[in-house]
């Protein structure tokens, strides 16, 4: 699954525990750094497209008199690579929170002006205080074995549809994962495309094959790091789970709530507010489309003569 730099227990510290420990106590306030490495993800290059011959100081003041220092910091091809804060906080979440928010500012400013993308590869935090570092990089998941399918080709809207979910898994932003993820659940829900075909066939040929009725169970909230927001989607149908997603679909389809607030996509809150929702609505739609292939299966064996 997808999993956030900006959720704490997922940091890696590279410091002993009990500098941890004492760093997550202290509720005073301290000089915290914070290190954001950059990337341009259309190129997959570990810089962006900004000239700097040498590294630039820069103190800002936000609009509520607090100041941050940063520092602008080039890689050996003269070019954008690092940007990093100073700044005092009472701890290093909340330091964290403060200079994201700072810096997906720049990044969205930059890609307007030069056209380009902008993005943030991993980043270090010190809590210049307790010596206390952590180091935060793209996670690897657990290979799977090696499969292939049976077929090389498949029908039209079937691989269109599989396209979309591949879209989705590699989408760093989860606001278009779960864009990705939710037209597969609609064209599910609705009886669209692949899934009307296969309703049409079984009605025809009189087979005795459906799909599985499934829920949302507890083990699927707890690895899409739902659990702890919505607790009460549990047991769900994935029915009521699609009926469900809509506040989500208004907020990141339309950039704007039912109330007439916009949204914006760099704040720390929108992206804790939908990554494990993304999460959650990649996992369904997955099994979803396994169930439909898996009825695919049943449907063609059951249709095709035997010799």
């Amino acid at each position: 699954m997808w999993i956030p730099y900006f959720l704490l227990e997922f940091w890696e510290h590279e410091t002993p525990l009990e500098t941890v420990t004492a760093s997550k106590s202290d509720e005073e306030e301290r000089h915290f750094e914070v290190w954001f490495l950059l990337e341009n993800p259309p190129t997959r290059e570990r810089e962006v497209e900004l000239k700097l011959s040498n590294p630039i100081y820069k103190t800002q003041t936000d609009g509520a008199g607090r100041a941050a220092s940063m520092q602008f910091l080039p890689n050996s091809n003269g070019q954008l690579e690092a940007v990093a804060f100073k700044v005092r906080d009472h701890s290093a979440k909340l330091a964290f929170r403060y200079c994201y928010d700072r810096l997906c500012q720049l990044l969205s400013f930059w890609a307007l002006v030069t056209g380009s993308g902008f993005s943030v590869f991993g980043l270090r935090i010190v809590d210049v205080k307790h010596n206390t570092r952590w180091k935060v990089l793209p996670q690897r998941a657990a290979a799977d074995p090696f499969v292939l399918p049976q077929g090389i080709d498949l029908p039209e809207e079937h691989a269109a549809i599989v396209s979309l979910y591949r879209e989705g898994r590699n989408a760093q932003s989860p606001f278009y994962r779960f864009l990705c993820c939710y037209k597969i659940l609609e064209a599910w829900y609705k009886s669209g495309g692949i899934f009307a075909q296969a309703d049409r066939l079984i009605r025809e040929k009189g087979l005795p094959l459906s799909r599985p009725r499934r829920r949302i169970t507890h083990d699927t909230l707890v690895l899409s790091l739902v659990f702890n927001a919505h607790p009460e989607f549990e047991n769900v149908t994935f029915v009521q789970f699609f009926d469900l997603l809509n506040p989500w679909r208004l907020k990141v389809a339309h950039a704007v709530t039912d109330e007439g607030t916009f949204v914006n996509f760099d704040r720390y809150e929108a992206q804790t507010d939908l990554g494990p929702i993304a999460n959650l609505t990649d996992m369904v739609a997955r099994q979803i489309l396994l169930d439909e292939f898996d009825l695919w299966g049943q449907i063609n064996e059951a249709i095709t003569p035997r010799h």
